[in-house]
């Protein structure tokens, strides 16, 4: 990034990375308010096995698109 805009850039990822912890802390907080606390922590637990599972397919997709390109260009 240009010097001049190195702030901006630097604000904008933080508010990308850092934004959603505190709107997950407020979504916890109020999981646990309305079902309890271990049922929101076993909800939790579950959102992330899904989102990994997604994650690692995508990831095997994206590798074996990989090996295919990379195949063909070395024929």
């Amino acid at each position: 990034s240009p010097p001049g805009t190195l702030g901006r850039v630097s604000a904008a990822y933080r508010l990308v990375a850092w934004g959603p912890v505190a709107l997950g802390a407020g979504l916890g907080g109020a999981a646990g308010e309305v079902v309890g606390l271990r049922p929101a922590l076993w909800l939790t637990a579950g959102a992330l096995v899904v989102c990994w599972a997604v994650f690692a397919r995508r990831a095997v997709l994206i590798e074996g698109r990989l090996a295919a390109v990379c195949g063909e260009a070395a024929r």
